[in-house]
């Protein structure tokens, strides 16, 4: 049986991991076999297989009047330069999707796959992927799950309303980690003094780091991602108040002593995050500092265990479509 699978994701950006998780499933899919697999934007990541979602309506002989319009906005739309403009017209785009997509794919075996917080059904689609990538927002629907959406966790340390917990299928992780481990290592260099970042930890004191450190929040975003693993070389202490973030891991992976600062409880908490999201040269909080170090050597054998395992979740997520679709 042939099963579509529609990836519902905004534009690819290299400074989100929840983005880049989408596309990279992309990848991933047409890796296992998944030869019919599409994402709702035509801006991606060159090393990755992407087909955006409007390309079905290439090859069709026959359009309706709405849908030749449609076709003729998606082939100007490359020559346009004036941003409004292509704002208006991929949003005219996205909002056309379930008016033309169930013309040309059988809805009956196409999954669509969206992020937690995406709120709704969208595509209108008949099957649905919930991907909890994060723990899902209250305010952006994540109450609102339909009792027959099938969510797959990104790792076990996300949670969801215990309502939805007999919804859980098993888990479905995609990071590019062969490219993080080609790009990211010790490259031996002088190091002297530190930096820190705040992004996801915002709502907590950011007393923790020295005064001379410096906040490169802003930095990193700018910087590509060979220049950020010659930063990350260049000094000898990264300090993270955002306690889930994969840039400590990088971090960490160019040699750095990278110190993450837990919440004061909850999920993000010293103890939780031990138990749940122990990563190797990572350490959590500065007393954890000395098991960090004498870790930092297992973190890349450990990072090539985890990518063998997160492309496993991907075949078993294929799996398990297709033997419910096959019922």
């Amino acid at each position: 049986m042939k099963i579509n699978y529609i990836i519902y994701s905004p534009a690819y950006d290299a400074n989100s991991g929840g983005y880049s998780a989408l596309h990279y499933l992309s990848e991933c899919l047409h890796t296992v076999g998944a030869n019919s697999v599409f994402i709702t934007t035509n801006i991606n990541n060159p090393r990755w297989y992407a087909q955006p979602l409007e390309i079905i309506l290439n090859g069709q002989s026959i359009l309706t009047f709405d849908q030749q319009v449609l076709k003729f906005l998606i082939e100007i739309r490359s020559w346009i330069k004036i941003p409004t403009i292509v704002r208006k017209i991929n949003r005219k785009i996205r909002t056309s999707y379930p008016n033309f997509i169930w013309k040309f794919l059988d809805r009956e075996n196409t999954v669509v796959i969206y992020a937690e917080n995406e709120p709704g059904n969208p595509l209108q689609a008949k099957h649905i992927t919930r991907w909890i990538m994060m723990n899902p927002r209250e305010d952006l629907g994540g109450s609102k799950y339909a009792s027959n959406e099938h969510l797959f966790l990104y790792n076990n340390f996300y949670t969801v309303n215990d309502r939805f917990k007999n919804q859980i299928k098993g888990l479905l992780t995609s990071i590019d980690m062969n490219y993080h481990l080609q790009t990211y290592f010790n490259q031996h260099l002088d190091r002297k003094g530190g930096a820190y970042i705040i992004r996801k930890g915002v709502n907590k004191p950011h007393d923790k780091h020295p005064k001379e450190f410096k906040k490169v929040d802003d930095l990193l975003l700018q910087l590509s991602d060979k220049e950020k693993a010659q930063f990350f070389n260049g000094i000898k202490t990264f300090i993270s108040y955002d306690p889930a973030t994969f840039i400590t891991i990088q971090a960490a992976l160019c040699g750095c002593e990278v110190i993450v600062i837990p919440d004061e409880d909850g999920e993000f908490s010293e103890d939780h995050l031990k138990q749940k999201n122990r990563i190797n040269g990572v350490a959590y909080g500065f007393d954890d500092l000395e098991w960090a170090r004498e870790t930092l050597h297992l973190l890349k054998p450990s990072m090539e265990e985890t990518n063998k395992q997160n492309l496993e979740t991907i075949s078993k997520f294929k799996d398990y479509w297709e033997s419910y679709l096959g019922k």
